[in-house]
């Protein structure tokens, strides 16, 4: 009896206290109790609105390049811009970067942000959608200021469009160019434009809104107050400059091989070297240069790894990006090492008879597609005869393979 609650029993004692279980609360209770305090939302009416279309083209030959975009508006109002490239004639996918990086400009200073871009260079569509890599030098820096404004979108819809519903967007660029144009269109004022690569990569007042750099002596840097949320590294300097935030315990773990030395994040490794930490777009560049830039050696996965860390630079999936884009260069894939196996002769399949072997083979996705859309070519071959029966489709399923068989090889030869 000398602990708490012998105490409190002693206490009680004197009194008539009997222990009473809570009665089961009936679900009719339940249900009116929620009827009677819920809570009336008034419905919200949302309005999808209706983004803005762009279409964009070049033109370039030997006395300069022109640049043509048409803006559509939700309403269908259609605005027309053109501007020629100062200097040195670009290639045609410089001039389609600097075409886009225009429209999207454009857009920007008139505060939209909901776009679908529409373009028939299906170089720059697919690899503003990652299905292509940009690995080319004089595209790099394109491709990142690209991402950079597209990244300012709310929503962003990028389709590939034949030539003939981009036609107008070229014309545009042909007057720009000074291309095949008649005199009335020669009369007309085209404005003259810098190129993307020198005025994105230049400290001037008009253009430090479009990269966010920091000052004019730091305008390559990128500053720690300009990282979005989607980088990995922006959870870890919120930390380290301010640790009595509410920040996860996996954070905090990462945080302490990690060193903030004025705007720079630096991982320390078990030997205590610095090593500096890169973004998505500088990791990127850094790859492309290590790889296959000027003294690049085009080496392995492996291999570029120790060179980052060779030359002090590091982020989480250094390893992973490494081997990917040596996977996807296409110089390595061409003079890639055959392999060495023992000369032997080719044996031919031998049969004995025709239709006592024979193969179907499908050869697909082609690029482009026929005038027709045909994508596919379905190929039947026999091996005593070497007869070929191939027929170009659209589309590829079970009953065209069926029709196939029946059309071309059974009503025609008979069934083996």
């Amino acid at each position: 009896m000398h602990s708490r609650i012998g105490k409190w029993a002693l206490a009680l004692n004197e009194y008539s206290l009997a222990f009473m279980p809570l009665k089961a609360m009936k679900r009719q209770v339940v249900s009116d109790f929620i009827v009677d305090h819920a809570v009336v939302k008034t419905p919200q009416l949302l309005v999808e609105l209706k983004p803005w279309r762009l279409f964009f083209d070049d033109s370039t030959h030997k006395d300069g390049s022109g640049v043509g975009i048409l803006l559509i508006s939700p309403d269908g109002i259609p605005t027309k811009l053109k501007y020629r490239i100062y200097g040195p004639s670009c290639s045609n996918n410089e001039a389609e970067y600097e075409a886009l990086i225009a429209g999207l400009e454009a857009l920007l200073e008139l505060g939209e942000t909901r776009v679908e871009i529409k373009d028939d260079s299906e170089l720059v569509i697919k690899q503003l959608t990652k299905e292509y890599k940009c690995i080319k030098e004089n595209l790099i820096m394109y491709f990142v200021i690209a991402n950079r404004l597209l990244k300012k979108f709310e929503y962003v819809d990028i389709k590939h469009v034949p030539r003939i519903k981009n036609q107008e967007a070229n014309d545009l660029a042909q007057i720009a160019s000074r291309y095949k144009i008649s005199k009335e269109k020669l009369e007309e004022l085209v404005e003259v434009r810098g190129k993307a690569m020198a005025t994105k990569l230049s400290p001037s007042d008009s253009e430090r809104n479009h990269l966010g750099y920091a000052n004019e002596e730091e305008f390559e840097l990128l500053a720690i107050d300009a990282l979005t949320s989607t980088d990995w590294r922006t959870p870890i300097i919120e930390y380290l400059k301010d640790p009595l935030l509410n920040t996860d315990r996996k954070t905090k773990h990462r945080a302490l091989s990690y060193i903030l030395m004025g705007n720079e994040l630096f991982k320390k490794t078990p030997e205590g070297i610095l090593l500096k930490c890169l973004g998505e777009n500088k990791a990127y560049l850094a790859l492309s240069s290590v790889h296959s830039g000027t003294c690049g050696a085009h080496q392995a996965g492996h291999k570029i790894k120790w060179l980052f860390f060779k030359y002090g630079m590091y982020w989480p999936t250094m390893l992973k990006d490494c081997i990917e884009f040596a996977k996807g260069c296409h110089e390595c894939q061409i003079h890639v090492g055959m392999q060495h196996a023992p000369a032997s002769e080719l044996h031919t399949i031998i049969k004995p008879w025709p239709f006592r072997g024979s193969a179907l083979d499908l050869i697909g996705k082609i690029r482009p597609t026929s005038s027709k859309g045909q994508r596919y070519i379905l190929v039947g071959i026999d091996y005593f005869t070497k007869w070929v029966e191939a027929v170009p489709l659209v589309n590829v399923n079970q009953e065209m393979v069926i029709d196939f068989i029946q059309k071309q090889i059974l009503y025609r030869f008979g069934i083996p």
